[in-house]
C-alpha cells in the first residue's frame, strides 16, 4: 500500500510525500521468502484549474526504493505524475499517468518504470 499526503503552499503551488511499506512473502515448493518493501517519494506539484470541476495536477520528485530480502536492494527514480482530478463538494476521483525514470540502483541496475494510478481525494 501507499500514502500520500499534499499541502497548498501558495495558490496551485503544493508539496508532498508519499510513503509505501510491505511485507511479501512468495513461496515455491517448501521454500519461502519474505521481502520487505520501504519507498519515500517526496515531490513538488502545482494545480492547474481546467474548468470548476477538473484540475489537472502535473507534479515531480524523487522516489527512493529499497527491497530488503536475504540481500539489500535500492532504487532512486525522477518521479513524474500528471493527475486529473474530478471535484465535486470537497471530494473528487483522481486519475494519472506516471513514470520513474532510473537514477540510480544497487548492482548497476537502474529501473524505469511507466504506469498509473487513480483515488480518492479530499481537502477542508
Amino acid at each position: 500500500p501507499r500514502l500520500a499526503i499534499d499541502g497548498f503552499v501558495t495558490d496551485g503551488l503544493s508539496l508532498g510525500l508519499g510513503a509505501t511499506y510491505a511485507n511479501v512473502t512468495a513461496s515455491a515448493d517448501n521454500d519461502s521468502e519474505t521481502i520487505k518493501v520501504f519507498g519515500l517519494n517526496p515531490r513538488i506539484g502545482y494545480a492547474i484549474e481546467a474548468s470548476s470541476s477538473l484540475t489537472v495536477w502535473p507534479r515531480a520528485g524523487i522516489s527512493y526504493i529499497s527491497l530488503d530480502s536475504n540481500s539489500s536492494v535500492h532504487y532512486t527514480a525522477a518521479t513524474l505524475e500528471v493527475p486529473f482530478v474530478v471535484t465535486a463538494n470537497h471530494f473528487g476521483f483522481m486519475f494519472a499517468p506516471t513514470a520513474d525514470v532510473g537514477l540510480d540502483g544497487s548492482r548497476s541496475q537502474k529501473v524505469t518504470q511507466p504506469g498509473g494510478e487513480a483515488g480518492l481525494i479530499g481537502w477542508f
